[in-house]
């Protein structure tokens, strides 16, 4: 299994504001080192690649399922998914290299991946995100907390347009009308839940 270089991932978690579809890029700043030069480019490249790649698929889906088959895939496989990479405040030495690398993915590409792994996804939703706020959630009690969370809203007697998309153990995602985002974000967290947003995704969790 490929180790990664030593990267920083620079990510805003979590509180956007909502996306007219899914955000498919990710910045990645990469050192590496090697025996040479280029040897420290290409792994600073094709480790950027993945933690790029690993963060886009985690935005739409379970981060713990992506890393595990991220982690152990093969370079080449995840360079389909790559739709172009841009390189910049590049420097280097004898057996350093760093810079910054833009990565967008190909959507189709991503759907595709997700289809094959058979991974558990939102990204299609996530165009819906003008009208409508997309829910991720993680449910550590399940139903229980599911059951919680509708006496919520039925409490407090807003209509939210709350509307179940997928349900799977402890994860969920749903959606609402993106005009109650912010309230629903404050009963959530004054009833318990942690709450952050990232892409138009409204992630809740208990």
């Amino acid at each position: 299994m490929k180790k990664l270089a030593l990267f920083i991932v620079h990510c805003s978690l979590f509180i956007a504001p909502c996306a007219a579809a899914p955000n498919m890029t990710a910045e990645i700043v990469m050192d590496a080192r090697a025996s040479t030069a280029a040897s420290a480019k290409k792994e600073a490249t094709e480790s950027a690649v993945r933690a790029a790649v690993m963060q886009v698929l985690a935005r739409y889906s379970d981060r713990a399922v992506v890393e595990n088959l991220i982690m152990g895939a093969e370079d080449a496989n995840l360079q389909n998914m790559v739709a172009s990479t841009g390189i910049s405040n590049e420097k280097s030495s004898k057996t350093a290299y760093s810079a910054k690398f833009s990565v967008a993915l190909d959507r189709a590409a991503v759907e595709k991946w997700y289809a094959e792994n058979n991974v558990m996804n939102f990204l299609a939703a996530a165009d819906d995100s003008k009208e409508k706020t997309i829910i991720s959630m993680e449910l550590s009690n399940g139903l229980s907390d599911w059951a919680e969370l509708n006496k919520i809203m039925r409490d407090d007697g807003d209509a939210y347009g709350f509307s179940l998309r997928s349900i799977f153990r402890t994860s969920a995602t749903a959606s609402i009308l993106t005009n109650k985002r912010k309230k629903f974000q404050t009963l959530c967290a004054s009833n318990g839940w942690s709450v952050s947003s990232r892409d138009g995704v409204l992630r809740i969790a208990k």
